[in-house]
């Protein structure tokens, strides 16, 4: 490897750890948008029977489940740690009058736990939010459906399918994105 490609490989290796958010954001932002163009065929294939959309909805309401369950593992988890590393510096205090290197390096890492919980909180509030916002649209679409067809014409009907559908499908794979995102991160937590 030459000296001017070690150059680069390291100025590229610092411009990636400054803008490492604004990327996760693009990421995210652009994953987002296929989310969009992949569950809009989804959305349309879900009107077409009743049954269908029962299903949808069964499926979705055991989605908001298991989102629960990782959300509550999650924050616990967060918590755990918070209180492992209070225990620490309280107990370091009891040992040592004296003693501040030790403390200011858990009140660091505790300063970093509760900024990745701040963060998780975020998601978990949009992909929650996804969730029921789709959830409630599902359950609107399968009473739009399901409507008697002497109240309001069929046109008139599957016109208002036809354009909340695609958006509860959208919104419930944003869900379903944000709970992978989750359990991906749980994965890559540092232990303290």
């Amino acid at each position: 490897m030459s000296f001017c490609n070690l150059v680069s490989m390291m100025q590229l290796k610092d411009w990636l750890k400054k803008n490492q958010k604004n990327l996760e954001y693009l990421v995210a932002g652009l994953l987002s948008l296929c989310i969009f163009f992949l569950s809009t065929p989804f959305g349309f294939i879900t009107i077409l029977s009743v049954d269908v959309l029962k299903s949808v909805i069964e499926a979705e309401a055991t989605i908001l489940g298991l989102f629960g369950i990782v959300v509550a593992y999650l924050l616990t988890s967060y918590d755990n740690r918070l209180d492992r590393l209070d225990q620490q510096k309280f107990d370091l205090r009891l040992k040592y009058q004296s003693v501040t290197e030790g403390i200011e390096e858990i009140e660091a890492k505790m300063t970093k736990i509760r900024t990745r919980k701040k963060d998780i909180v975020w998601a978990v509030i949009v992909g929650s939010g996804s969730l029921v916002f789709s959830f409630f649209l599902f359950i609107a679409t399968l009473g739009i459906v399901s409507m008697d067809t002497n109240a309001i014409e069929i046109s008139t009907k599957m016109d208002i399918a036809f354009k909340i559908s695609p958006i509860a499908s959208m919104f419930l794979f944003l869900g379903i994105f944000a709970m992978f995102l989750m359990l991906f991160r749980i994965g890559k937590e540092p232990e303290y």
